[in-house]
């Protein structure tokens, strides 16, 4: 049962709870995987920029959860988290000019795979 002291119609209010509930998941992520806590912060302008990068990486992170959620198939393990960690060992070498990706792992082509990300051979500079 919902209960509100607001009038509102009964169509409103299950949309407002999935609304509120989608709130929490981002404090959550926020609170568990962007370090939005504990603030170490020495004044205003330095917390107003924690909590904008904190919010940023937040919801890139809920719209990969999103979108690798949508995309993969059943029987696939793939989650946010290990898709950023298998992202994370993707190495390059940087030249003058270029910088050029190392082979890929299978983990890493995966991800690429399931997000449709093509990655180049060598990237001018």
């Amino acid at each position: 049962m919902l209960l509100s002291s607001d009038d509102m119609d009964t169509s409103e209010i299950l949309p407002l709870y999935y609304t509120r509930q989608q709130v929490e998941q981002v404090f959550d992520i926020g609170k568990n995987y962007a370090d939005l806590l504990p603030l170490r912060v020495q004044n205003e302008e330095t917390f107003r920029g924690h909590l904008m990068l904190t919010f940023m990486a937040t919801a890139v992170l809920q719209m990969l959860q999103r979108d690798i959620i949508s995309k993969r198939k059943k029987k696939e393990k793939t989650n946010p988290e290990g898709a950023l960690v298998n992202l994370r060992n993707q190495k390059c070498k940087v030249y003058a000019h270029s910088i050029v990706p190392q082979e890929r792992v299978t983990t890493v082509n995966d991800v690429y795979k399931l997000l449709g990300i093509e990655c180049p051979t060598t990237i001018d500079r």
